[in-house]
């Protein structure tokens, strides 16, 4: 009797953790690499480069909002701004510029026009260094149809765009969706294994006989 009890309370754990191996959270491998604007009239903005991971909450089947990650820019920790109301776009505080940190999943997922809102140090949203990267979709910008990123500095008052004085395209941008942490995995197969082997115990047909 308690074999069969041992078995069931194993059974109740894995539909326990099942649902939350699913979870309605997905991570994505970020990297991007900025162009050097070496002539023209946007003339001569800097490289940026950075890689690590992004993390997401789902909010509508196949679209996420991206709220933190590991991950570095020009060498540097980089971190993610939260948007106040996920999926609605959110501006920084003197309306500078908006952002959503929404992901749509598809063939490659993507970046909305609003895009992600990075702090490249970590002291909240009226100091520091921030970087928008978002898809530029306005007929009529010069980098249309491209990813594109700026970034501002706060100087005591107000945010001020430093790449030369307006966005500038990305030579590549790669955001892949990665699978998800195995270890409730793990754990379900375990407790999955558990309890065959105790229900096999338990079958009166297996019993030795005296």
């Amino acid at each position: 009797m308690k074999r069969i009890w041992f078995v069931g309370l194993a059974l109740t754990t894995i539909l326990a953790v099942a649902p939350a191996a699913k979870a309605d959270t997905v991570s994505f491998f970020f990297s991007i690499n900025g162009s050097a604007v070496n002539s023209g009239p946007n003339c001569c903005g800097p490289a940026i480069t950075g890689s690590g991971f992004l993390y997401g909450t789902e909010l509508s089947p196949d679209v996420y909002n991206i709220t933190g990650g590991t991950f570095t820019i020009d060498g540097s920790p980089a971190y993610i701004l939260q948007n106040s109301t996920p999926g609605i776009p959110d501006t920084i505080d003197d309306g500078e510029f908006n952002y959503d940190n929404i992901v749509y999943k598809g063939v490659s997922p993507i970046l909305t026009s609003y895009g992600l809102l990075i702090a490249l140090s970590n002291c909240g949203q009226n100091c520091g260094v921030e970087l928008n990267i978002a898809y530029d979709n306005t007929i009529g910008d010069p980098f249309y149809g491209q990813y594109v990123w700026g970034e501002y500095d706060y100087t005591s008052t107000n945010w001020v765009i430093t790449n030369a004085g307006s966005y500038l395209p990305l030579n590549s941008l790669d955001i892949t969706e990665t699978p998800e942490p195995s270890s409730l995995m793990l754990l379900g197969t375990g407790l999955l294994s558990m309890a065959g082997l105790l229900f096999w115990k338990a079958k009166p047909g297996m019993v030795r006989a005296k």
